[in-house]
């Protein structure tokens, strides 16, 4: 079926209805100014989103469909079109009833993208958009599933004292109250020698965090499939690792509360979770992305 384009009053709505959805979803991301990854990761997601549709501007949408007879391919895509007319009225009246966190905050873009993909054009909008609905899916992942993936408080608190003993500093592992005590010394554990590897220590913020990026960097950098792959947990681990390190650092300094005070949550905080962008950008650069992939002719 030839290519279609959509008319200039239709444009502009589907253009005003974005703009409104994409507000609708900010204004509630900005409610929760404790969560720094939300609100940056959702101002990244939709920033990579808008050069993605962007890059598509000059495309004629096509209709697609699996029926060959017009009069099921019309009704078809009727039918899409009410759908995601509905799931963009769900989306409104969901967000307009929140008053605290939910997750479905994280989920809203892949609905907002999967709606206005069906009211664009029918099932072809799925196709058309599918770099925007797997950008949002999977950027979409709640610090409480993460959570649950694996026992990271563990993994931290062994990472950081293999550090600390690798450095020659006598650290050892405990437990207090079902929590994990990274002792520096011989003597019992204090304040003033040990340090508590809580939940919130345990870096799956920063994790997320990158995570995200990786996720936005395979869809705006030129990479293969197995560039995709690697990427993502490339991120994941340098993150880990140097959350790591931040632990091993404040179980060092614990003795010395104004330094403990300023890299755990003061400015000091801030360095560790760029120094894991930065490393994560040159390793992508010198080791990933060094060998571009092969472009091929575009179909005429």
């Amino acid at each position: 079926m030839a290519p279609t384009k959509t008319s200039t009053p239709k444009l502009y709505g589907l253009l005003a209805l974005a703009a409104l959805l994409v507000a609708v979803h900010l204004s509630l991301v900005l409610r929760q100014p404790d969560d720094s990854n939300l609100i940056n990761g959702s101002i990244l997601v939709w920033f990579v989103c808008g050069l993605l549709v962007w890059e598509k501007r000059q495309q004629p949408l096509k209709e697609t469909s699996c029926w060959a007879n017009t009069w099921a391919n019309t009704w078809a895509n009727t039918g899409f079109n009410i759908l995601g007319w509905g799931i963009v009225a769900i989306v409104l009246l969901v967000s307009f009833s929140l008053t605290d966190y939910h997750t479905f905050i994280r989920f809203a873009p892949f609905l907002i993208c999967l709606g206005l993909g069906l009211i664009t054009a029918g099932i072809g909008g799925i196709q058309r958009y599918k770099q925007e609905l797997a950008l949002t899916l999977l950027t979409a992942l709640p610090p409480g599933l993460v959570h649950r993936l694996a026992d990271w408080e563990a993994m931290t608190a062994n990472l950081s004292h293999f550090l600390l003993q690798s450095l020659g500093f006598d650290a050892r592992l405990g437990s207090l109250q079902q929590e994990i005590l990274l002792t520096i010394g011989a003597a019992l554990p204090t304040a003033s020698n040990s340090v508590i590897v809580a939940r919130d220590c345990a870096g799956v913020d920063i994790m997320l965090q990158l995570w995200v990026l990786s996720i936005a960097g395979i869809f705006l950098l030129p990479t293969n499939r197995r560039q995709k792959l690697i990427i993502p947990v490339v991120a994941v681990v340098i993150a880990y690792i140097i959350n790591g390190i931040r632990v091993a650092l404040l179980a060092a300094i614990v003795p010395y509360p104004s330094a403990f005070s300023y890299w755990h949550t003061g400015q000091g905080g801030f360095f560790f979770p760029v120094l894991a962008v930065l490393i994560w950008g040159l390793v992508c650069k010198i080791l990933i992305l060094r060998h571009p992939p092969a472009t091929s002719p575009a179909p005429e």
